[in-house]
């Protein structure tokens, strides 16, 4: 709506069943209108189609196989399994390199399709599954989790190495997840989590460039992702850096 104009109309989805059974009542697509309005404007308003890739057939008159409960649950376990890893295999495909996904973020809602039963001896079992997955902006998770974890930081340059190897999990059950508001998703990351500082080389040789190397340690200092360093400078003899940068490198060792 906006205002009082319609700009979408409202829409549900169904599942229908035939009133009788019969290969007769397989009508593939159809549209279709609610008789209890005939007479009424909503008659010609309230409008059904069914779906493209879901033709109303299945419709059986006669003796089928039918498997048992039990056969079925094990059946739809094992579909749930699959469908969970398929969708874990195609999200991961689709996540960006600034991005970070946990199997644990994906909120997946089954349906159980109609068995298609027939005169055939063996009989399928299906099911549609919906999913929806929370994706976070690596930078800014692992600055949050580092405000958390550690007490000294200050938010400098920082990476989490093993961000893969946490564990993403729903404080509410995740059929109660509403994704349509996302101020309600409560949720909490637990692990090991393993923080690297991010050293600016560029920022590094900019600073040294020209200085003396009696004042090394005091640009050092004011690197708080640095451990330890040290400084060469060749010839020997010379007291002095570079002063043209591409003669100045940078070498990370990381203990």
């Amino acid at each position: 709506m906006s205002g009082t104009k319609v700009l979408e109309p409202g829409s549900v989805e169904a599942v229908v069943f035939a009133d009788a059974s019969g290969k007769e009542y397989n009508i593939g697509l159809a549209d279709f209108t609610i008789p209890g309005f005939k007479g009424d404007p909503r008659y010609s308003k309230f409008t059904a189609r069914s779906k493209t890739d879901s033709p109303i057939a299945g419709g059986f008159l006669g003796t089928v196989k039918v498997p048992t409960d039990e056969a079925i649950a094990t059946a739809q376990a094992s579909l749930k399994e699959e469908l969970k890893k398929t969708a874990v295999e195609k999200a991961r495909a689709q996540v960006p390199d600034s991005v970070s996904f946990f199997p644990g973020s994906m909120v997946l809602k089954f349906e159980e399709v109609p068995q298609d039963l027939s005169a055939d001896t063996a009989a399928s079992v299906t099911m549609r599954a919906t999913v929806s997955v929370f994706f976070f902006d690596t930078e800014l998770l692992t600055q949050k989790l580092a405000h958390t974890a550690l007490k000294d930081y200050k938010g400098e340059p920082i990476t989490l190495t093993n961000i893969s190897t946490l564990a993403f999990t729903f404080l509410d059950p995740v059929d109660n997840v509403v994704l349509a508001d996302l101020n309600q998703v409560r949720f909490r990351i637990d692990g090991e989590a393993l923080f690297v500082g991010r050293i600016d080389e560029k920022k590094i040789i900019a600073e040294v460039a020209g200085k003396k190397k009696s004042d090394f340690p005091s640009i050092i200092t004011a690197q708080s992702n640095i451990k330890r360093a040290n400084a060469v400078v060749r010839p020997m003899w010379k007291g002095t850096f570079p002063t043209d940068i591409s003669k100045i490198s940078v070498k990370i060792i990381k203990e």
